[in-house]
């Protein structure tokens, strides 16, 4: 991993974990590669840190490896697009990309066959709250939760980390493998840039009162 793909995580005491970007290393994070390199850049503004993800014809993605419970854990994290890849359509096999996604890792056995992954999307190719399995393998449900052009407008999402994964599996997994992101853009060849602010998994009480508070 280049020095400016570099990450931080951090603990936040008995509830809460921040995986949030910056621009020295820690242990455990890892790059994955699909086709080529997207270019992921911390960047700080005003005290700030983000990660810039830009893919020009390439995908790869960030993971950090967890070892979670899920039940009853909550994600929270902010997002916003720059440039969706032009053509894209996640839905169709020669068209899969889409500008900003978040992985949700997990593993029901050990065998390689036994990974399965959530895969939260920002396309325009299909309206928020849609879920369907991705058009290279049956392991990887898809939730479009924005389908919002890109105009740079940050937006915040609140997830019921084990709520979602049930749906996507038919039952919540004991343990999550990893977390990560990804903007893609290797199938259509096109640009594709977003931006991340730091992802917060929040179990047990807190979850509770986060959970009550935007109801």
């Amino acid at each position: 991993m280049t020095p400016r793909a570099r990450l931080a995580a951090a603990w936040i005491p008995a509830l809460a974990l921040v995986l949030s970007w910056g621009p020295e290393a820690m242990p455990g994070w890892q790059e994955r590669r699909y086709r080529g390199r997207t270019e992921y850049t911390p960047l700080i503004a005003a005290g700030d840190t983000t990660l810039r993800a830009v893919a020009r014809g390439a995908s790869s993605a960030l993971l950090h490896p967890l070892g979670c419970d899920p039940h009853g854990a909550r994600l929270e994290w902010r997002w916003r697009v720059l440039a969706h890849p032009e053509g894209a359509d996640p839905g169709v096999r020669a068209r899969d990309d889409r500008a900003a996604g978040v992985i949700v890792i997990v593993r029901r056995g050990w065998f390689p066959w036994s990974i399965r992954a959530l895969l939260y999307q920002w396309t325009p190719a299909a309206a928020p709250g849609v879920w369907s399995r991705s058009p290279y393998s049956g392991n990887v449900r898809t939730l479009v939760l924005r389908s919002d052009p890109a105009d740079s407008t940050w937006r915040t999402e609140h997830r019921d980390l084990g709520a979602d994964l049930a749906r996507a599996f038919g039952e919540t997994p004991e343990s999550i493998e990893a977390i990560g992101v990804i903007c893609d853009a290797d199938n259509t060849g096109a640009t594709a840039a977003a931006e991340f602010g730091a992802i917060r998994w929040i179990e047990g009480a807190a979850a509770d009162t986060a959970g009550a508070g935007r109801r």
